[in-house]
Protein backbone atom coordinates (compact mmCIF):
# COMPACT_ATOMS: atom_id res chain seq x y z
CA UNK A 1 0.00 0.00 0.00
CA UNK A 2 3.03 2.29 -0.29
CA UNK A 3 2.05 5.40 -1.88
CA UNK A 4 -1.55 4.82 -1.30
CA UNK A 5 -3.53 8.71 -0.04
CA UNK A 6 -6.55 8.58 1.22
CA UNK A 7 -9.58 11.44 2.60
CA UNK A 8 -9.82 11.20 5.97
CA UNK A 9 -12.74 12.33 8.41
CA UNK A 10 -12.92 13.01 12.07
CA UNK A 11 -16.80 12.67 13.91
CA UNK A 12 -16.90 14.30 17.68
CA UNK A 13 -19.35 13.54 19.90
CA UNK A 14 -19.25 15.14 23.44
CA UNK A 15 -19.66 12.63 26.04
CA UNK A 16 -19.61 13.16 30.38
CA UNK A 17 -16.01 12.72 30.18
CA UNK A 18 -14.82 15.06 27.19
CA UNK A 19 -15.27 13.83 23.84
CA UNK A 20 -15.32 10.58 21.72
CA UNK A 21 -14.12 10.45 18.34
CA UNK A 22 -13.78 8.42 15.77
CA UNK A 23 -12.05 8.77 12.10
CA UNK A 24 -12.20 7.24 8.97
CA UNK A 25 -10.51 6.86 5.96
CA UNK A 26 -11.10 6.15 2.18
CA UNK A 27 -8.70 5.79 -0.96
CA UNK A 28 -8.66 8.93 -3.01
CA UNK A 29 -8.66 6.93 -5.87
CA UNK A 30 -11.42 4.59 -5.80
CA UNK A 31 -13.57 5.79 -2.60
CA UNK A 32 -12.91 2.31 -1.14
CA UNK A 33 -12.53 1.75 3.03
CA UNK A 34 -9.18 2.15 4.05
CA UNK A 35 -9.95 1.88 8.12
CA UNK A 36 -12.02 3.27 11.16
CA UNK A 37 -10.10 3.77 14.55
CA UNK A 38 -11.75 5.68 18.05
CA UNK A 39 -10.70 7.87 20.33
CA UNK A 40 -11.42 9.35 23.43
CA UNK A 41 -9.90 13.01 25.26
CA UNK A 42 -10.95 14.58 28.28
CA UNK A 43 -9.71 18.53 26.96
CA UNK A 44 -10.36 19.43 23.72
CA UNK A 45 -6.66 20.99 23.70
CA UNK A 46 -4.98 18.03 22.74
CA UNK A 47 -7.39 17.07 19.68
CA UNK A 48 -5.16 18.12 17.40
CA UNK A 49 -2.07 16.21 18.66
CA UNK A 50 -4.83 13.34 18.69
CA UNK A 51 -5.96 13.01 15.27
CA UNK A 52 -2.53 13.98 13.70
CA UNK A 53 -1.45 11.10 15.68
CA UNK A 54 -3.84 8.68 14.73
CA UNK A 55 -3.47 9.38 10.93
CA UNK A 56 0.09 8.56 11.42
CA UNK A 57 -1.22 5.43 12.00
CA UNK A 58 -2.94 4.52 9.18
CA UNK A 59 -1.04 2.78 6.34
CA UNK A 60 -1.76 5.80 3.78
CA UNK A 61 -0.87 9.47 3.44
CA UNK A 62 -3.57 11.52 4.44
CA UNK A 63 -4.02 14.30 1.51
CA UNK A 64 -7.36 16.00 2.79
CA UNK A 65 -9.30 15.87 6.33
CA UNK A 66 -12.99 17.16 7.20
CA UNK A 67 -14.55 17.18 10.71
CA UNK A 68 -18.33 16.99 11.74
CA UNK A 69 -19.29 17.31 15.18
CA UNK A 70 -23.06 18.03 16.63
CA UNK A 71 -25.85 19.69 17.00
CA UNK A 72 -25.84 20.85 20.67
CA UNK A 73 -24.08 24.18 20.76
CA UNK A 74 -20.39 24.01 22.65
CA UNK A 75 -18.06 26.18 23.94
CA UNK A 76 -15.48 24.71 22.67
CA UNK A 77 -16.80 24.85 18.54
CA UNK A 78 -14.06 27.50 17.70
CA UNK A 79 -11.14 25.47 19.39
CA UNK A 80 -12.83 22.68 17.22
CA UNK A 81 -12.94 24.79 14.43
CA UNK A 82 -9.23 26.32 14.71
CA UNK A 83 -7.98 22.61 15.20
CA UNK A 84 -9.29 21.38 12.07
CA UNK A 85 -7.43 24.44 9.83
CA UNK A 86 -4.53 23.75 11.54
CA UNK A 87 -4.46 19.74 10.37
CA UNK A 88 -5.60 21.39 7.31
CA UNK A 89 -2.22 23.54 7.07
CA UNK A 90 -0.31 20.61 8.14
CA UNK A 91 -1.13 18.53 5.25
CA UNK A 92 -0.73 21.98 2.95
CA UNK A 93 2.68 22.31 4.26
CA UNK A 94 3.80 18.56 3.98
CA UNK A 95 2.48 18.66 -0.11
CA UNK A 96 4.71 21.64 -0.45
CA UNK A 97 1.05 23.93 -0.85
CA UNK A 98 0.61 27.35 0.29
CA UNK A 99 -2.25 28.14 2.98
CA UNK A 100 -4.97 26.00 2.25
CA UNK A 101 -7.29 28.68 3.35
CA UNK A 102 -10.19 28.70 6.35
CA UNK A 103 -12.17 25.44 6.21
CA UNK A 104 -15.39 24.37 8.17
CA UNK A 105 -16.93 21.84 10.00
CA UNK A 106 -20.17 20.12 8.71
CA UNK A 107 -23.24 18.55 11.26
CA UNK A 108 -23.49 14.47 11.93
CA UNK A 109 -27.00 14.69 10.60
CA UNK A 110 -25.21 16.71 7.19
CA UNK A 111 -22.37 13.80 7.04
CA UNK A 112 -25.29 10.86 7.80
CA UNK A 113 -27.30 12.59 4.48
CA UNK A 114 -24.51 12.48 2.35
CA UNK A 115 -24.51 9.21 1.90
CA UNK A 116 -27.71 8.31 1.00
CA UNK A 117 -29.09 6.65 -2.23
CA UNK A 118 -27.97 8.74 -5.42
CA UNK A 119 -31.88 8.19 -6.49
CA UNK A 120 -35.10 10.80 -6.90
CA UNK A 121 -36.49 9.89 -3.72
CA UNK A 122 -37.04 13.52 -1.01
CA UNK A 123 -36.73 12.38 2.73
CA UNK A 124 -37.07 14.09 5.78
CA UNK A 125 -35.28 13.09 8.40
CA UNK A 126 -35.06 14.29 12.12
CA UNK A 127 -31.32 13.84 14.31
CA UNK A 128 -31.07 13.58 17.65
CA UNK A 129 -28.25 14.34 18.68
CA UNK A 130 -26.77 14.03 22.89
CA UNK A 131 -24.56 15.59 24.92
CA UNK A 132 -24.23 15.71 29.00
CA UNK A 133 -27.56 17.29 30.11
CA UNK A 134 -28.34 18.52 26.78
CA UNK A 135 -30.70 16.73 23.71
CA UNK A 136 -30.77 18.21 20.52
CA UNK A 137 -32.75 17.77 16.71
CA UNK A 138 -33.20 18.99 13.67
CA UNK A 139 -35.12 17.66 10.76
CA UNK A 140 -33.49 17.81 7.46
CA UNK A 141 -35.13 17.41 4.15
CA UNK A 142 -32.46 16.01 1.94
CA UNK A 143 -32.78 15.06 -2.37
CA UNK A 144 -30.70 13.89 -5.04
CA UNK A 145 -29.45 17.06 -7.41
CA UNK A 146 -28.92 16.27 -11.02
CA UNK A 147 -27.23 19.23 -11.81
CA UNK A 148 -24.18 18.35 -14.34
CA UNK A 149 -22.31 21.09 -12.61
CA UNK A 150 -22.27 20.49 -8.91
CA UNK A 151 -24.98 17.51 -8.03
CA UNK A 152 -25.29 14.94 -5.61
CA UNK A 153 -27.38 14.78 -2.90
CA UNK A 154 -28.27 17.94 -1.49
CA UNK A 155 -29.72 18.64 2.80
CA UNK A 156 -31.39 21.96 4.27
CA UNK A 157 -32.66 21.94 7.84
CA UNK A 158 -36.48 23.18 8.27
CA UNK A 159 -36.70 23.46 11.83
CA UNK A 160 -34.76 22.26 15.11
CA UNK A 161 -34.38 22.72 18.65
CA UNK A 162 -32.89 22.04 21.86
CA UNK A 163 -33.35 21.33 25.57
CA UNK A 164 -31.57 21.18 28.72
CA UNK A 165 -32.37 18.53 31.11
CA UNK A 166 -32.29 19.05 34.99
CA UNK A 167 -33.81 17.74 37.90
CA UNK A 168 -37.07 19.71 36.90
CA UNK A 169 -36.53 18.25 33.20
CA UNK A 170 -37.55 14.29 33.05
CA UNK A 171 -35.74 12.70 30.01
CA UNK A 172 -39.04 11.66 28.28
CA UNK A 173 -40.72 15.23 28.73
CA UNK A 174 -37.09 16.42 27.09
CA UNK A 175 -37.12 14.22 24.33
CA UNK A 176 -40.76 15.16 23.84
CA UNK A 177 -40.09 18.64 23.86
CA UNK A 178 -37.45 18.28 21.14
CA UNK A 179 -38.68 15.53 18.95
CA UNK A 180 -41.65 17.44 18.05
CA UNK A 181 -42.49 17.96 13.81
CA UNK A 182 -46.07 18.73 12.83
CA UNK A 183 -45.34 19.22 8.98
CA UNK A 184 -46.15 17.39 5.76
CA UNK A 185 -44.54 15.77 4.06
CA UNK A 186 -44.16 13.45 7.39
CA UNK A 187 -41.22 12.33 8.90
CA UNK A 188 -39.43 9.07 6.91
CA UNK A 189 -37.04 7.96 9.72
CA UNK A 190 -35.43 8.88 12.82
CA UNK A 191 -31.47 8.57 13.54
CA UNK A 192 -30.55 8.75 16.77
CA UNK A 193 -26.64 10.27 16.65
CA UNK A 194 -24.28 8.16 19.23
CA UNK A 195 -26.88 7.77 21.81
CA UNK A 196 -25.57 7.07 25.12
CA UNK A 197 -26.57 3.03 25.45
CA UNK A 198 -28.30 3.53 28.82
CA UNK A 199 -30.33 6.54 27.43
CA UNK A 200 -31.67 4.13 24.34
CA UNK A 201 -34.43 1.96 25.64
CA UNK A 202 -36.38 4.86 27.18
CA UNK A 203 -35.36 6.73 23.79
CA UNK A 204 -37.20 4.22 21.63
CA UNK A 205 -39.80 3.94 23.95
CA UNK A 206 -41.12 7.52 24.08
CA UNK A 207 -40.35 8.30 20.65
CA UNK A 208 -42.63 5.31 19.50
CA UNK A 209 -45.50 6.83 21.07
CA UNK A 210 -44.76 10.10 19.52
CA UNK A 211 -43.90 9.17 16.51
CA UNK A 212 -45.51 5.08 16.18
CA UNK A 213 -44.57 4.34 12.16
CA UNK A 214 -41.18 6.21 11.94
CA UNK A 215 -38.62 3.79 11.80
CA UNK A 216 -35.78 4.34 14.57
CA UNK A 217 -31.94 4.31 13.56
CA UNK A 218 -28.66 4.63 15.87
CA UNK A 219 -25.88 5.64 13.80
CA UNK A 220 -22.44 5.08 16.15
CA UNK A 221 -20.00 7.26 15.73
CA UNK A 222 -17.82 5.05 13.19
CA UNK A 223 -21.13 5.31 10.86
CA UNK A 224 -20.65 8.63 10.61
CA UNK A 225 -17.01 9.39 10.45
CA UNK A 226 -17.46 6.92 7.51
CA UNK A 227 -20.33 8.54 5.97
CA UNK A 228 -18.34 11.73 6.35
CA UNK A 229 -15.10 10.95 4.28
CA UNK A 230 -17.64 8.60 2.08
CA UNK A 231 -19.46 12.10 1.01
CA UNK A 232 -16.39 13.87 0.63
CA UNK A 233 -14.97 11.84 -1.94
CA UNK A 234 -17.86 11.98 -3.48
CA UNK A 235 -17.66 15.61 -3.65
CA UNK A 236 -14.25 15.59 -4.91
CA UNK A 237 -15.58 13.32 -7.80
CA UNK A 238 -18.22 15.82 -8.52
CA UNK A 239 -16.01 18.63 -8.04
CA UNK A 240 -13.46 17.02 -10.73
CA UNK A 241 -15.49 17.46 -13.77
CA UNK A 242 -17.77 20.47 -12.77
CA UNK A 243 -17.91 24.61 -13.76
CA UNK A 244 -18.81 26.80 -11.09
CA UNK A 245 -20.85 29.47 -11.73
CA UNK A 246 -23.64 31.15 -9.81
CA UNK A 247 -27.08 31.61 -11.15
CA UNK A 248 -30.32 33.40 -9.41
CA UNK A 249 -33.20 32.63 -11.55
CA UNK A 250 -35.92 35.27 -11.13
CA UNK A 251 -39.17 33.82 -8.87
CA UNK A 252 -42.10 35.10 -9.76
CA UNK A 253 -44.65 36.45 -7.05
CA UNK A 254 -47.09 34.27 -4.72
CA UNK A 255 -50.82 35.22 -3.79
CA UNK A 256 -53.11 33.13 -2.29
CA UNK A 257 -57.01 32.73 -3.35
CA UNK A 258 -59.37 34.07 -1.21
CA UNK A 259 -63.04 32.73 -0.44
CA UNK A 260 -64.15 35.07 -3.26
CA UNK A 261 -61.67 34.19 -6.09
CA UNK A 262 -59.67 37.34 -5.75
CA UNK A 263 -56.04 36.95 -5.46
CA UNK A 264 -54.56 38.09 -1.60
CA UNK A 265 -50.76 39.16 -2.40
CA UNK A 266 -48.39 37.00 -0.05
CA UNK A 267 -44.85 37.58 -1.52
CA UNK A 268 -43.61 39.73 -3.62
CA UNK A 269 -40.14 38.21 -4.22
CA UNK A 270 -37.19 39.51 -3.82
CA UNK A 271 -35.50 36.22 -2.38
CA UNK A 272 -34.05 37.58 0.50
CA UNK A 273 -36.48 37.60 3.47
CA UNK A 274 -39.64 35.70 5.01
CA UNK A 275 -42.79 37.22 3.92
CA UNK A 276 -45.90 36.48 6.06
CA UNK A 277 -49.50 37.68 6.03
CA UNK A 278 -52.26 37.40 8.36
CA UNK A 279 -55.82 35.80 7.30
CA UNK A 280 -59.43 35.41 8.63
CA UNK A 281 -62.31 33.00 8.02
CA UNK A 282 -64.92 33.85 5.51
CA UNK A 283 -67.52 32.85 7.71
CA UNK A 284 -68.55 32.95 11.58
CA UNK A 285 -66.58 30.07 13.65
CA UNK A 286 -64.91 28.45 10.71
CA UNK A 287 -62.80 25.41 11.96
CA UNK A 288 -61.44 24.63 8.55
CA UNK A 289 -59.56 26.32 5.76
CA UNK A 290 -57.86 25.80 2.23
CA UNK A 291 -54.86 27.99 1.32
CA UNK A 292 -54.33 27.70 -2.35
CA UNK A 293 -50.95 29.05 -3.38
CA UNK A 294 -50.32 30.51 -6.40
CA UNK A 295 -47.80 32.10 -8.48
CA UNK A 296 -48.19 35.11 -9.82
CA UNK A 297 -50.14 38.67 -8.61
CA UNK A 298 -53.23 38.85 -11.42
CA UNK A 299 -55.66 40.54 -9.37
CA UNK A 300 -58.17 37.39 -9.97
CA UNK A 301 -56.88 33.67 -8.78
CA UNK A 302 -58.20 31.84 -11.46
CA UNK A 303 -55.48 33.90 -13.91
CA UNK A 304 -52.52 32.89 -11.40
CA UNK A 305 -51.12 29.07 -11.70
CA UNK A 306 -51.53 27.04 -8.83
CA UNK A 307 -48.68 25.04 -7.08
CA UNK A 308 -49.92 23.81 -3.77
CA UNK A 309 -53.25 23.45 -1.80
CA UNK A 310 -53.01 23.30 1.91
CA UNK A 311 -56.11 22.19 3.79
CA UNK A 312 -56.49 23.40 7.55
CA UNK A 313 -58.48 21.69 10.31
CA UNK A 314 -59.26 21.98 13.89
CA UNK A 315 -59.24 25.65 13.75
CA UNK A 316 -60.20 27.44 16.73
CA UNK A 317 -63.69 29.35 16.19
CA UNK A 318 -63.18 33.45 15.67
CA UNK A 319 -66.02 35.60 14.15
CA UNK A 320 -65.35 36.35 10.41
CA UNK A 321 -63.27 38.98 9.56
CA UNK A 322 -61.08 38.32 12.50
CA UNK A 323 -57.14 37.82 11.51
CA UNK A 324 -56.14 34.61 12.80
CA UNK A 325 -54.53 32.85 10.86
CA UNK A 326 -50.48 33.45 10.27
CA UNK A 327 -48.93 32.34 7.02
CA UNK A 328 -45.20 32.75 6.60
CA UNK A 329 -43.36 31.89 3.11
CA UNK A 330 -39.71 30.99 2.81
CA UNK A 331 -37.68 29.90 -0.33
CA UNK A 332 -34.33 28.87 -0.65
CA UNK A 333 -32.94 31.23 -3.91
CA UNK A 334 -29.41 30.77 -3.04
CA UNK A 335 -29.32 27.42 -1.85
CA UNK A 336 -27.83 24.70 -4.15
CA UNK A 337 -30.35 22.08 -5.01
CA UNK A 338 -33.07 23.83 -3.01
CA UNK A 339 -33.80 26.49 -5.35
CA UNK A 340 -37.04 24.86 -6.64
CA UNK A 341 -38.42 24.41 -3.05
CA UNK A 342 -40.92 26.80 -0.95
CA UNK A 343 -41.54 25.78 2.85
CA UNK A 344 -45.10 27.48 4.56
CA UNK A 345 -45.42 27.81 7.95
CA UNK A 346 -49.08 27.88 9.03
CA UNK A 347 -50.16 29.34 12.84
CA UNK A 348 -53.46 29.98 14.48
CA UNK A 349 -53.14 33.13 16.45
CA UNK A 350 -55.34 34.72 19.49
CA UNK A 351 -56.42 37.92 19.84
CA UNK A 352 -53.72 39.18 21.23
CA UNK A 353 -51.47 38.13 18.45
CA UNK A 354 -50.28 34.84 20.47
CA UNK A 355 -49.89 31.70 19.62
CA UNK A 356 -53.07 29.93 20.11
CA UNK A 357 -52.12 27.27 22.93
CA UNK A 358 -53.83 24.44 22.13
CA UNK A 359 -52.49 24.28 18.51
CA UNK A 360 -48.84 23.94 17.22
CA UNK A 361 -47.26 25.98 13.90
CA UNK A 362 -47.38 23.28 11.29
CA UNK A 363 -44.57 23.30 8.28
CA UNK A 364 -45.62 22.81 4.78
CA UNK A 365 -43.00 21.59 2.37
CA UNK A 366 -43.18 21.86 -1.29
CA UNK A 367 -39.94 20.94 -2.78
CA UNK A 368 -40.91 21.46 -6.28
CA UNK A 369 -42.87 24.71 -6.09
CA UNK A 370 -40.80 26.47 -8.78
CA UNK A 371 -40.14 23.86 -11.21
CA UNK A 372 -40.25 24.58 -14.52
CA UNK A 373 -40.46 28.51 -14.32
CA UNK A 374 -39.26 30.39 -16.88
CA UNK A 375 -36.50 33.18 -16.05
CA UNK A 376 -38.67 35.59 -18.36
CA UNK A 377 -41.81 35.90 -16.08
CA UNK A 378 -44.11 37.52 -18.23
CA UNK A 379 -47.31 35.21 -18.03
CA UNK A 380 -47.09 35.54 -13.99
CA UNK A 381 -47.32 39.52 -13.96
CA UNK A 382 -50.30 41.61 -13.85
CA UNK A 383 -49.79 44.45 -16.49
CA UNK A 384 -51.19 47.21 -14.66
CA UNK A 385 -52.10 48.88 -17.95
CA UNK A 386 -54.76 46.85 -18.52
CA UNK A 387 -57.13 49.22 -16.21
CA UNK A 388 -58.59 46.56 -14.37
CA UNK A 389 -60.11 47.13 -11.19
CA UNK A 390 -61.19 46.18 -8.15
CA UNK A 391 -62.31 46.89 -4.57
CA UNK A 392 -60.47 45.98 -1.45
CA UNK A 393 -59.06 42.75 -1.04
CA UNK A 394 -60.52 40.89 1.91
CA UNK A 395 -57.93 38.25 3.25
CA UNK A 396 -60.49 35.56 4.05
CA UNK A 397 -59.80 31.97 3.54
CA UNK A 398 -62.71 29.55 2.15
CA UNK A 399 -63.41 26.97 4.33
Amino acid sequence: MEGLVSIAGTSLFQTKEGYLGSISQVSSADGSHLGTKTFSLSSISRLTEVIESMLSQFPSRTEYHTMSIGLVDGSDDEDIRDSLNAISQTIARRKGLSDPGQQFETSHAVAYCGTLPPDESILYIMFLDFAPNHIASATLVTLHDDDEDDGGRKTLEICGSNVTITEHVSLEDAISSVAVYAGEPPLHRIVLLNPPLSLTPTLHATLFEIHPNVPIIVASASDISQALVTDQYLEFCRWSSCCFYEEFPIRPPICIASATGVAIPLVDWDGGCTPAGVFSTSVDNQTTATLRLLLGNHPLAKDNVERGVIALTGLEPRPRGVGCIQVAAKSFLCVQGFQNMLTVNVEQLMADGQRCPRTTSKIFNFPHFFLDINDECKRYIFDGRRGYEYKEVQSELPE
